[in-house]
Parts: C-alpha cells; sequence; structure tokens
C-alpha cells in the first residue's frame, strides 16, 4: 500500500483550481458564423457567451469538451480545439480524438 505524505493529507483538492483542472478551449470562425447561437445555448457548462453578436468562451471558461456544440452548429462554425486537462488529484480518462455526441431520434 502507498503512503501518502503530511503535504497530500493537508492538501483540499479544488475543482476551481487553474493548476488542477484546465478547461478545454473552442475556437469559433467568424466568418462562417451566422450568429444562430444555438452552440450557447446547447453548451452544459455555460461556457459560450453572446458578445457583441459575436459567440466567444466566458471569462469564466468552464468547457467541459463535450462537442455539443461544435454539433449542433449548421455552419460548422465552431471547432474543439484543445481538451480539458486534470492534474493533481483529479484525473482525465480517455479523451480520444473529438466526435460529435450521438443524436437520439
Amino acid at each position: 500500500m502507498d503512503t501518502i505524505s503530511l503535504r497530500e493529507r493537508l492538501h483540499i483538492p479544488k475543482y476551481d483550481d487553474p493548476v488542477e483542472n484546465v478547461p478545454g478551449i473552442v475556437v469559433f470562425d467568424l466568418e462562417a458564423c451566422s450568429g444562430c447561437f444555438y452552440c450557447m445555448g446547447v453548451c452544459p457548462a455555460r461556457a459560450i457567451q453572446k458578445k457583441d453578436k459575436i459567440p466567444v468562451m466566458s471569462e469564466l471558461n468552464e468547457c467541459v469538451y463535450c462537442g455539443d456544440c461544435e454539433a449542433i452548429c449548421p455552419e460548422g462554425a465552431v471547432k474543439l480545439h484543445e481538451p480539458n486537462r486534470l492534474t493533481g488529484y483529479y484525473k482525465t480518462l480517455n479523451t480520444g480524438d473529438p466526435a460529435p455526441p450521438r443524436m437520439i431520434y
């Protein structure tokens, strides 16, 4: 059995710590964007905001890199750029290549 150091015992992990949890990054092709903001409506983390009639990542970015925004965009203007990374007490499990979520009809 592994031993836990005193430092590890005293450290309380925080999900909002930018060292332990780096959110995902989504990029927008503003030339192709029609301004429908479906991406903003479908985002479960509310990581996309409307600013000056264009979509942008929110200042408090909590992107979970789910791919919903890319899948719903009718113009193909939303692209997943960089996945979220978890370190420290958190662990990223099998991120793999980004793919659109399954559509249930």
